[in-house]
């Protein structure tokens, strides 16, 4: 009863399970001997504790907190006293300090303390490889001196919190397919050991880490698979419901961006409102790009750049504090007001780099080879696009991937218009064959909004060259794409700078 008041966050309930538990267990009096009667107090003080934290009465789970740790200390139960001190460190003002939190079904701090507690110590700008030095350590102080009564579960609990720990910080630092990777580790631990009671909280974050990935790879049918197992393992009112819910209104709502469906982009944005505001408010700010209302786009963009969250320096904070600096960026281009584009470029990159936010810093660099090629500076866009490519190749979306190709090969075609027809042709045809790959990415995660404007510019090319057939053909495509985005959204006219 006592579990089932928990899943459905009640409180009343669960408290007096707890204390009529214990009074039964205190009126039985010793039967196996004075140890396991004295041992029944002393767990009492840690379960309520446990009940008091999870609902948020943080000085009342201190004060159990220490009374389990007097209790344990007296009689040196190393077991009570290890659970005890793991609590309050969970609960002891400082242990948030850099959590690594994020929208996309990264884990929350509360995953592992012992673990997570030492990021403080190790702020974002501090380097990835001691970041992931200082977890490892963390972890092998942490299962060292457990209790040979606790080292199997609690050893599984401890190596699945820092694998799902370590999926976050690479996903942070860019490199999603590690991410992924790591993530589908944490399932095999999960899976395969019968107990999995400390193991839930990673489990689902991991599954939805990958349905993340599969998302963005564009694999929707996988992505939905691997999200329906989340959906049944921790079905509401479990509490963990919340976490692969907000990552189901993120994908519906990035999808209906793609298609622009403004309706189902709106109701998408709601019901992620109540789960994450931030995260709803960002996507909202597509919504109002998509409806061609620029002015409530930066009016939003910029409410979300002076939020509170934002300004602690934690990891999931900068990392949403450089994703709306992004979209303010793109709102400009749209504008075609560069110049407070190149501010907010700048401020970007220097943010993105001093904390290693690979995949963000990429996506700066992108905008700004725009930004040189729409000032006529075509060469210096080539550079950096040439630079960041391979990047997006290897850690991409399938929609970046698009984007960073269909750039690089405006860039090329641009830095050539004043030599030779001959040449000209020549880099036309090659860029052609790279449009599409383009074309083809952006068909497979159905990015139509983006589709549209790739067959636009290789309808534009053949006719350059001479392929009428072609070109024909890749206009007429585009008119399918242009009818079918009109059911969706009553503004047809919007592109996409890149």
């Amino acid at each position: 009863m006592y579990m089932n008041y928990m899943r459905v966050k009640e409180y009343a309930g669960a408290k007096d399970c707890l204390h009529r538990y214990f009074d039964k267990m205190a009126e039985a009096g010793p039967q196996s001997g004075s140890e396991d009667y004295n041992m029944c107090f002393r767990y009492a003080s840690l379960n309520m504790a446990s009940l008091y934290a999870r609902f948020g009465h943080r000085e009342m789970a201190l004060h159990s907190v220490r009374e389990a740790v007097r209790s344990a200390q007296e009689v040196n139960d190393k077991a009570c006293l290890h659970h005890a001190l793991v609590w309050l460190e969970h609960l002891a003002e400082s242990s948030n300090a850099h959590g690594v939190t994020s929208s996309h079904g990264l884990p929350d701090p509360s995953l592992n303390c012992t673990v997570v507690n030492t990021l403080k110590y190790t702020p974002p700008t501090e380097l990835p490889y001691k970041v992931f030095s200082e977890l490892a350590k963390a972890l092998s102080h942490r299962t060292k001196y457990l209790p040979s009564s606790l080292q199997g579960s609690l050893r599984l609990a401890s190596n699945v919190s820092q694998m799902t720990l370590c999926s976050s910080l690479w996903a942070y630092y860019g490199r999603r397919h590690m991410s992924s990777l790591v993530s589908s580790n944490v399932i095999n631990a999960t899976s395969s050991h019968t107990s999995k009671g400390h193991c839930a909280e990673p489990e689902c974050l991991a599954l939805c880490v990958l349905s993340n990935h599969y998302f963005n790879q564009g694999d929707y049918q996988s992505s939905e698979s691997i999200l329906s197992i989340a959906r049944q393992s921790f079905a509401r009112p479990y509490p963990l419901s919340e976490v692969w819910n907000k990552v189901e209104q993120c994908q519906l709502a990035d999808r209906a961006f793609y298609h622009a469906d403004t309706q189902a982009m709106s109701l998408a944005c709601e019901n992620l409102l109540s789960l994450d505001p931030l995260e709803a408010n960002l996507r909202r700010v597509r919504l109002y790009c998509i409806q061609n209302h620029h002015q409530r786009a930066l009016d939003a963009v910029k409410q979300i750049l002076s939020a509170d969250e934002l300004k602690a320096q934690s990891y999931a904070s900068l990392e949403l504090l450089a994703r709306s600096m992004i979209e303010l960026i793109n709102i400009y281009c749209e504008l075609e007001d560069y110049s407070s584009a190149t501010k907010y470029v700048v401020d970007c990159i220097q943010i993105t780099s001093s904390n290693h936010l690979s995949y963000q810093h990429a996506l700066c660099q992108l905008y700004a080879a725009h930004i040189q090629l729409m000032s006529n500076n075509a060469e210096e866009g080539f550079n950096i696009i040439r630079e960041y490519l391979p990047f997006f190749l290897i850690n991409g979306s399938c929609l970046d991937k698009g984007r960073a190709q269909l750039l690089y090969t405006k860039c090329r075609i641009a830095r050539v218009k004043s030599q030779t027809e001959d040449v000209m042709q020549e880099v036309i045809t090659e860029g052609l064959k790279l449009l599409e790959k383009a074309r083809s990415n952006f068909e497979h995660c159905e990015a139509f909004i983006y589709l549209k404007d790739v067959l636009t510019y290789m309808a534009l090319l053949c006719n350059m060259v001479g392929k009428r057939e072609l070109r024909n053909q890749y206009a007429y495509q585009h008119k399918q794409i242009e009818l079918k985005l009109s059911v969706n959204s009553s503004h047809t006219q919007f592109s996409y700078t890149i």
